[in-house]
């Protein structure tokens, strides 16, 4: 039965039953997945565009909220800046 599929299913993924601390669970995990793709993106020394414009498109498919795409962003700048990149040379 499908209750049963995605009960198994919340549990082999350890999703928290409450439905607060399940939002808070699945952004925290798409900020995770969303960020490894951005600074995958920049750790490359020459930029594609259309990876960027994958990115996006993934943002939009899994409704990452703005909030979250936010704090990967503020979280990969400081990486960055951490590794010592002070901007894109042009």
């Amino acid at each position: 039965d499908l209750r049963s599929l995605i009960s198994s299913a919340r549990k082999r993924f350890g999703v928290p039953p409450n439905e607060r601390l399940s939002e808070t669970w699945e952004n925290t995990s798409l900020q995770t997945v969303y960020e490894e793709l951005l600074m995958s993106f920049l750790d490359v020394p020459e930029h594609n565009a259309d990876e960027l414009a994958m990115l996006v498109r993934l943002k939009e498919v899994l409704e990452v909220d703005g909030i979250v795409a936010g704090n990967a962003h503020r979280h990969a700048a400081q990486l960055l800046v951490s590794k010592g990149y002070s901007g894109l040379e042009g």
